[in-house]
């Protein structure tokens, strides 16, 4: 969940593409969820940097669901539906935690060949369930 107007957003965008691209041809999808910031053009915006990851606009009821309360908000969701990794803010280890998250959830599948894949608890709720977090940055 990020928006234009968000610095530490931006300085988070170029993690997130080396995921995207370093994931190509995994069932992997990197979107960026546009929030709380109708006045602007992110589809530009992700285009005049060169980001070629996914975009979704006008994001802000999906952020409810999620109960975002800053941003950046980043989640990896599993096939199961259940969150493998959440950062709210972004920091030098962001790539490599999401990285890690990722390879941990693939690896799991593979593991799996009947396609029913458990996932370790890491102690996060699915999306949509348990508290909100903490208030970090809302306009």
């Amino acid at each position: 969940f990020w928006a234009t107007w968000c610095g530490p957003c931006i300085a988070a965008m170029p993690a997130l593409q080396e995921v995207h691209e370093a994931f190509e041809g995994e069932p992997v999808h990197v979107m960026g969820l546009h929030v709380w910031d109708a006045d602007s053009d992110p589809v530009a915006f992700m285009r005049e940097r060169e980001l070629t990851y996914g975009l979704l606009v006008e994001a802000d009821e999906v952020a409810e669901a999620y109960q975002v309360q800053g941003i950046p908000t980043i989640y990896a969701i599993g096939p199961d539906g259940r969150v493998i990794y959440r950062a709210l803010g972004a920091g030098p280890e962001l790539e490599t935690q999401l990285r890690g998250a990722i390879e941990r959830a693939l690896a799991a599948i593979d593991s799996d060949a009947g396609g029913d894949a458990e996932f370790p608890d890491t102690g996060v709720e699915r999306a949509g369930e348990g508290p909100p977090p903490e208030n970090r940055g809302h306009p």
